[in-house]
């Protein structure tokens, strides 16, 4: 197996405490920049949120959504004590006001300990949610949105009824917008489930190796090497990526704070950067799963081929719970897309080029194989690449 190295001043137990500049380099030894062993740590902490200050006021290409309408319901936090992690939460109606938020984007996985079911549990969440009932990924993120210096998280599984499918279609219809108008959206990538959460310490190889005239001993610590510093690796490694519904809401925010299985990552119109400090390359010329920057910005036919080239073969390979969420799940892409293609979208294809929109076919070549499947209710036209559940693809070129 392969490992980076890198070199601590020490090895005590708080040496997760340490900023990157804490790590030195020894001549003999090429070293990569090491990522914050603990992600709960303060400097962990101070790195996001030097990410978004620095993005808010350096960033003028990047939306300011610091005072916008709110969502209709938000979990509101109120920190009692930061330094023991003391807070108390509570859903609050928003009633059209307007301030600012952060978002959560999530795996929910297959329990769901803890979500708002029917007006019973909105009524109980509206006087408070004690901690202990909330899942290791919501008081995760709820720590992160107080250190940031927010008070108010917007979380899908608790601020929409999910027992009432009114209220789901109106909210859902809304999470589009609830993302694109979050400050920051905290991705949870690395969490497969509600109860993994992402504030986690990721133990690291420790050794010596012995350096020198005098072979003395230097202690060492040892990374695994990090996936996007390899240019042939493509493949998704959090489990998010296969997630159908984290997709639009990665997609739309204007700024994502990713908290990956390897490292933390940033995000933005500007910059994506990572704790490891290498520019993905892949995010600034538009081969990024997740790049939609500059869309407001495109033409018609620019659109049409973010939409074919890239919007549908990533998201139709993607897993539903319910195979009848596979359009609603796309539905603020397909509104932000709408403005600059126009027409009308029809299921899955839009209507302004039709033809072309019909050539789809079921894709083989991606690492992710699985066997098509019909849903058996109904999820959209049988002659849409999202009647089925497999990944589809457009022909190399589209011809005007």
């Amino acid at each position: 197996m392969e490992f980076h190295v890198f070199l601590p001043n020490y090895l005590d137990d708080d040496e997760y405490e340490k900023e990157p500049q804490d790590y030195q380099e020894h001549p003999a030894l090429p070293v990569w920049s090491p990522v914050l062993e603990h992600k709960g740590s303060e400097p962990a902490l101070r790195l996001a949120k030097r990410w978004l200050r620095q993005c808010l006021k350096e960033h003028p290409e990047c939306a300011d959504t610091r005072c916008v309408r709110l969502p209709d319901r938000l979990l509101y936090i109120r920190t009692r004590d930061f330094k023991s992690r003391s807070f108390e939460v509570q859903l609050v109606e928003t009633d059209g006001a307007k301030g600012c938020y952060v978002a959560l984007s999530h795996c929910w996985g297959k329990v769901q300990p803890l979500k708002t079911r029917n007006e019973e549990d909105l009524k109980k969440w509206k006087k408070g949610i004690p901690w202990a009932e909330l899942p290791r990924t919501f008081q995760d993120s709820i720590q992160i949105t107080a250190f940031l210096g927010y008070r108010y998280i917007w979380i899908d599984s608790i601020c929409i009824v999910q027992g009432d499918q009114d209220d789901w279609e109106r909210q859902s219809a809304q999470m589009g917008r609830y993302y694109e108008s979050s400050v920051v959206t905290i991705v949870a990538a690395s969490a497969s489930g509600h109860e993994q959460g992402i504030l986690v310490r990721k133990n690291l190889f420790a050794g010596t190796v012995m350096l020198g005239n005098d072979f003395s001993d230097i202690p060492v610590r040892f990374q695994e090497p990090l996936v996007h510093k390899m240019p042939w690796f493509a493949n998704p490694i959090d489990p998010i990526d296969m997630r159908a519904w984290a997709y639009q809401e990665r997609l739309l925010s204007p700024r994502s704070l990713v908290y990956s299985t390897q490292e933390m990552k940033w995000e933005c119109d500007t910059s994506h950067c990572c704790e490891c400090g290498m520019d993905d390359t892949r995010f600034r010329d538009g081969r990024h799963d997740y790049h939609f920057r500059g869309i407001a910005q495109c033409t018609k036919a620019e659109a049409l081929d973010v939409w074919y080239e890239r919007v549908v073969p990533v998201y139709s390979r993607r897993d539903l719970t319910q195979g009848t969420d596979k359009l609603p799940a796309l539905s603020g892409v397909v509104a932000k897309l709408s403005e600059r293609i126009g027409g009308r979208y029809l299921g899955g294809i839009w209507e302004d080029d039709f033809i072309y929109g019909l050539s789809w076919r079921v894709s083989h070549e991606n690492w992710v194989r699985r066997p098509i499947k019909l849903c058996p209710k109904y999820q959209a036209p049988s002659f849409s690449w999202a009647s089925i559940s497999c990944e589809g693809r457009y022909p190399a070129k589209r011809v005007e």
